[in-house]
């Protein structure tokens, strides 16, 4: 691990003995852009500037000048953590696979002219922590697939994305901060069959958000999912599960709610008592239970 981190190498060798990198032996390996091996080498192929696992159908790692529009092959099942890290001259990625399982962490981390991502046809995908971190050009996120998991800081400081499009997804989880610093959304809108799942902090300070569209048939968020996004004035939950209002306490600018559960839905006291701009409150449910002073002022 971390064999060659922050060296200034620009060239490798790899020897025909040699079997097996390990997870993050190029993380910080910015200047390597020379790779010399067989081409009938046992373990790995290497074309086009991208080394993989043979065995496996991993990508290990990407030649750091690599440049333009990247189409992966359809084969592959991972990208290995820091496989592009540092890649500053590519501009989108593009990839149709239905065995791409994993795209692991700091795998595109500090793209910084990455601009468009596209990725279509997995069943179940992972992107790990800080998967696409500071890349500060990426604008557009399109992910097509059933089951998505986006780990801790996933998209953090991609500050130019305005929104996530997610336009066939089930389920999907998102992780600790996986949006932090993404400050050009205003608005989130995700609709997933089956459920959806909002880690604590996980939309933490979207400093301009202010709308957030959620329907599915499981919700599951923390009080502190949407911690320090100070624009919120809209909310439209729609689940069948039970949930509570209480996580509505701290959005003072909150002037239209709309809340659907095809369970039990708590209205808390603390839900309103500080959004002085509120105009419209719409709430469906089988069973609802309003504490009393809940619209007091």
């Amino acid at each position: 691990n971390f064999a060659f981190q922050n060296s200034m190498i620009s060239a490798l060798s790899i020897p025909d003995c040699l079997h097996e990198l390990s997870e993050n032996w190029c993380n910080g390996v910015e200047h390597l852009k020379e790779i010399q091996i067989n081409e009938n080498h046992e373990h790995f192929l290497y074309e086009n500037g991208i080394l993989i696992s043979k065995e496996k159908n991993e990508i290990v790692f990407a030649r750091r000048d690599l440049a333009g529009s990247l189409a992966l092959p359809k084969y592959v099942k991972r990208i290995r953590p820091s496989a592009f890290c540092m890649c500053k001259e590519i501009s989108s990625f593009t990839m149709q696979s239905q065995v791409l399982e994993a795209i692991d962490s700091f795998a595109f981390c500090q793209c910084t002219k990455l601009r468009n991502l596209n990725i279509e046809g997995p069943k179940q995908l992972n992107l790990g922590d800080n998967c696409f971190s500071f890349n500060s050009s990426l604008m557009n996120v399109i992910i097509k697939c059933d089951e998505l998991i986006i780990e801790r800081n996933c998209f953090q400081f991609c500050s130019s994305i305005a929104s996530l499009n997610f336009p066939t997804i089930k389920k999907i989880s998102f992780g600790q901060a996986s949006m932090f610093g993404c400050n050009s959304i205003d608005t989130i809108n995700i609709l997933a069959e089956n459920s959806i799942e909002l880690k604590n902090q996980s939309l933490f300070s979207l400093l301009n958000l202010k709308n957030i569209f959620i329907k599915t048939e499981k919700l599951t968020f923390n009080n502190d999912s949407f911690k320090d996004c100070p624009l919120i004035d809209g909310i439209y939950f729609n689940s069948k599960n039970d949930f509570n209002s209480s996580f509505l306490a701290d959005f003072l600018k909150l002037k239209v709610v709309s809340l659907t559960s095809f369970s039990t839905l708590i209205v808390t006291k603390s839900s309103f008592e500080k959004a002085k701009q509120l105009e419209k409150i719409t709430l469906r449910t089988k069973n609802l239970i309003i504490e009393e002073g809940c619209f007091k002022n």
